[in-house]
Parts: C-alpha cells; structure tokens; sequence
C-alpha cells in the first residue's frame, strides 16, 4: 500500500485555524499497489536488479553501488564503472590460464575477458561451469571492457560518500582489489560492504594475459 496523511484545515463541522476550537483530525488514505509475496526477496540470479536508496538528506553527496554476492561475501562497485550484467552461459575457461583469469565469452560480437575473482581472493569457486552466475561486466581504466564472474546480483544502493572508508592502506598485494568499505547502517542491508577496484583487476587480468600471450 501507498500511504498518505493530511490534516484537517478546517470545513463545518471539522473547526480550523480560523476557528474558535479546533479539531484534530487527520485523514489517511491508502493506495494499492499490488499483492504482498512475502516470498520475494532483493537480490536474483536470474539478473534482475532491485534499486534501493536509503534516507539520505538533500545536499549529502552519496554514490550509486551495484552489488554482487561471491561465496557467501557481499560485494560491490561503483554504478559508474558497470555496463550490464549478462548470464555466463558460453563462458569458456582457458586452458593451463593463471588463477585471475577465469576464461572468455563472446559478447556482441568480441571476446570478453572475465576475471577469476574467487581466485584473487582465495575463495573456493561453486561447483559446476559457472553457467548459472552471472557476469557483470565492467569498463576499465583504458575504456576495454571485462567481465567479472559472480555466484549472484544483488540489489542496487545509494550510500553517503562519507560512509564509503578506504581500504587501499589495509590491503596490498593480490588483495588490492579490496578497494573501499561501507559502514553499513540497517536501513541499507546491515552487513558489510566492500567495494572492488576496477583498475586493479583490469591491470592483472590484462596484465595476466599479455603474460600468458607472451609465453
């Protein structure tokens, strides 16, 4: 339901300002807006995304997140640096690859490199091709796109800037692709966030595959 309330300004029998008394009564009127699934939830595997903004006041910069669920971790990126995610159905690995490099796809007509995130940061990758998750692909310092291979979407958050911390001084090595945290509050999901660097996993998966290329 749409919920709506106003007070009475005042007619007949209902005295406003303008009156001697008053009388405090508030209209409210409800709106349908479609039938109640308690069995719905935010984030889908089939590549719907929910958007959802939280209590931000005017005047507070915030930023757009798309988030992502990897191995029981929840994820995200900046919406600016995402172009659309796909299903992973054509994904191929590649042969004797290094561990960042999951395999490629072919998507509008091009090769799509896709990022082994579970690999970079050590996590245990589903069983199975991987054609059931999803792929969010993603445009990197030097305008190439690339994909990354997730288990599930999540939904889409608006959070205060100042509630996205650094984490480039925490994490170095294969980790820096940890790039940022948001101090989550329970308006916008309760858990923890964390942002991924984009310019890093383009650097080592193109990095990675002028490696391999070479050799």
């Amino acid at each position: 339901m749409a919920a709506g309330a106003r007070r009475s300004s005042g007619y007949r029998e209902y005295k406003g300002a303008e009156d001697d008394y008053r009388n405090e009564v508030t209209a409210v009127v409800f709106v349908p807006l479609g039938d109640f699934r308690p069995e719905a939830g935010l984030g889908s595997s089939t590549g719907d995304v929910a958007r959802r903004r939280s209590a931000i006041a005017a005047g507070i910069p915030s930023r757009e997140i798309a988030t992502f669920h990897l191995a029981g971790h929840w994820l995200g990126l900046p919406v600016s640096d995402v172009v659309e995610a796909i299903e992973a159905n054509g994904a191929a690995r590649l042969a004797n690859a290094p561990k960042e490099v999951f395999g490629a796809l072919i998507h509008r007509g091009e090769s799509l490199p896709i990022y082994n995130l579970h690999a970079a940061l050590g996590l245990s990758e589903p069983a199975g091709s991987g054609s059931e998750r999803q792929v969010v692909i993603v445009r990197g310092e030097n305008g190439g796109l690339f994909g990354i291979l997730v288990d599930t979407l999540g939904e889409i958050l608006e959070v205060p800037c100042a509630d996205i911390e650094d984490l480039s001084n925490v994490y170095v090595g294969i980790a820096s692709v940890l790039a940022s945290v948001v101090k989550t509050t329970p308006q916008n999901g309760g858990g923890m966030l964390v942002l991924l660097s984009v310019g890093s996993m383009s650097q080592q998966l193109h990095g990675k595959l002028a490696a391999e290329q070479a050799g």
